[in-house]
């Protein structure tokens, strides 16, 4: 349930006064009054995305041009013990790869620019063999390379997450970021992003797509936006804020509350 009534003052405070890429998120979608919680929710989970534009689409129209443009039969996974997972309706957009059958949820966002994931692929390639990656994924299709979060890695160890953050960024190098918002700030720099997934819930039926952490956000934030869509946009921001923190989210570090962690 999102609360009712006017946000208290503290949520209305940061929703005039944070600049951040994830409040500049809410706050877009704030003045979209019209659209249901859903609608919303998916507006907010491709907050950032670029568009498919003619040529890009003519660059790559496909998912195997996509594939080799990506350069991914240079990489060598299997001999770092990856092996290819099958698509899945709740993965149908990604490659995905896995070394452990450990259950991984603490993940980092690869965040550089469309045109430089080639790069990213080949500069992390070392960094992938970490014993604390589990595996990752990239995009499948132009739609998905264009978004920020086009490149995701997971790690068996949430303790190594900023170490292994490091030594991506290090391996980039000068690369510009592609701003995600709903996601912690890596000590790194914005290049590379940090989340721990909810819990999977008992009994979810095979249509419903598990959330991410993101896609948790965006949905419990869409909720909210809907629910407050009768109050001026920044209250509608403050209430998505409130909404969020009552769901155990620090909306000023986006992580887990320690009372939830």
């Amino acid at each position: 349930m999102s609360p009712r009534g006017r946000p208290a003052r503290a949520w209305r405070e940061q929703a005039g006064s944070d600049t951040s890429t994830s409040v500049s998120a809410l706050g877009w979608a704030a003045l979209l009054d019209r659209l249901t919680p859903d609608q919303l929710a998916r507006r907010l989970y491709f907050y950032g995305r670029l568009p498919v534009t003619p040529r890009r689409l003519r660059e790559l129209p496909d998912a195997s041009s996509v594939s080799r443009w990506l350069g991914l039969g240079f990489l060598s996974l299997e001999t770092a013990g990856f092996r290819p997972l099958p698509r899945t309706p709740d993965t149908w957009v990604w490659r995905r790869w896995a070394r452990s059958r450990t259950p991984s949820s603490s993940k980092l966002y690869v965040c550089c620019l469309p045109r430089d994931l080639p790069y990213a692929l080949r500069a992390c390639e070392r960094v992938l063999r970490d014993r604390a990656v589990a595996g990752f994924k990239v995009g499948f299709d132009l739609p998905t390379v264009l978004r920020p979060d086009k490149f995701v890695v997971y790690l068996t160890d949430p303790e190594q997450a900023d170490a292994v953050a490091a030594e991506i960024v290090a391996g980039l190098g000068a690369v510009e970021a592609q701003p995600l918002p709903f996601t912690a700030t890596s000590p790194a720099g914005p290049l590379v992003a940090r989340a721990v997934d909810p819990e999977d819930w008992e009994g979810r039926p095979a249509w419903h797509e598990r959330a991410s952490w993101r896609l948790n956000i965006c949905r419990l934030a869409g909720e909210a936006l809907w629910a407050s869509r009768d109050l001026p946009a920044r209250d509608r921001v403050a209430a998505a804020l409130e909404r969020l923190t009552l769901a155990g989210v620090d909306t000023g570090t986006w992580t887990w509350t320690e009372a939830t962690a």
